[in-house]
């Protein structure tokens, strides 16, 4: 059970630094003109990094105890 939490873990991090790319956001968010309380660019990107990784600890432990649940 340990491995398979393990495993929901890692691939939750792994999924979530593949598909979200901080950097990109931020750009998206500089090109269209969209207010932010930092300025666009590298403080941006730092920021919705930073605020993107409470969410997905949540997350992730959720769902970790949501699959082991059924098996115990």
């Amino acid at each position: 059970m340990l491995l398979y939490i393990a495993l929901i873990l890692f691939f939750s991090f792994f999924y979530t630094a593949i598909v979200f790319n901080p950097v990109e956001t931020a750009d998206n968010l500089a090109n269209t003109a969209a207010s932010s309380r930092h300025p666009p660019g590298k403080n941006t990107s730092d920021y919705l990094e930073l605020r993107a990784d409470a969410p997905h600890r949540i997350g992730s432990a959720y769902l970790a105890v949501v699959c082991i649940l059924p098996s115990s």
